[in-house]
């Protein structure tokens, strides 16, 4: 297993928490690796960078390093100085289950418990434990309203390859088949989070086929499809 660098992370914890915690090497370990309902100790939190993108890095039983799925950066980057406290609270993950989506996409079920009566543990705690994506179609938008585009990604479906975005960093949205030989592997891999999008409706053409308008928006520069 390959192992991360510290040279190669971004680290919120000050230098001598990192010369304790860090300061030797971990095994990297997958989410499938993990033995499913069993209970692992959360040593430490880091944020690192991933050929390019930021993730959340777990140390688990002082033993493996596993990264966390994107969903989670957000809550995490927040409240790293505090959820690398040990007086805030002992922190543990639980692996549940891995499903696979209708686009083809897998989702692993997390699950974090401390064992802290403080309020803001708490919060935190729920938050991560609520921490998903789920499904939503152009239909499901509100008209006009902006969404920012967290990520975007190619992805197999029953339907052939589609392009997937994040919504709001909580909704995953499949564009229309059109856009596939519009958004390539380049513009992918260059995206940093910046693009917002509305829903426009839906227009019938003069071959009265109907199809859903599209408005992307990024630094007041609007592209529409």
């Amino acid at each position: 297993m390959s192992e991360l660098k510290m040279s190669d992370s971004i680290d919120s914890v000050d230098l001598k928490v990192r010369l304790n915690k860090y300061g030797y090497k971990y095994k990297f370990i997958k989410l499938s690796e993990l033995v499913a309902d069993k209970r692992y100790e959360v040593t430490a939190f880091e944020l690192v960078i991933i050929n390019g993108w930021d993730k959340v890095s777990v140390v688990l039983d002082n033993k493996y390093k596993l990264i966390l799925p994107d969903r989670f950066f957000k809550t995490i980057s927040e409240n790293i100085y505090e959820m690398n406290d040990k007086e805030w609270s002992t922190l543990y993950l639980y692996y549940r289950y891995k499903k696979i989506l209708d686009n083809g996409d897998s989702y692993h079920r997390i699950e974090f418990e401390g064992n802290s009566f403080d309020t803001t543990v708490i919060k935190v705690l729920k938050k991560l434990n609520e921490e998903y994506y789920k499904y939503t179609k152009l239909s499901d938008l509100n008209i006009n309203e902006l969404y920012k585009i967290t990520t975007i990604r190619k992805v197999d479906t029953k339907y052939g390859e589609r392009v997937s975005v994040v919504l709001n960093n909580k909704d995953i949205l499949l564009l229309p088949q059109r856009f596939i030989n519009i958004i390539s592997e380049l513009d992918i891999n260059r995206y940093d989070g910046e693009m917002y999008m509305k829903y426009k409706g839906k227009k019938t053409l003069d071959n009265r086929k109907t199809i859903h308008l599209i408005e992307f928006d990024i630094l007041n520069i609007i592209f529409c499809y």
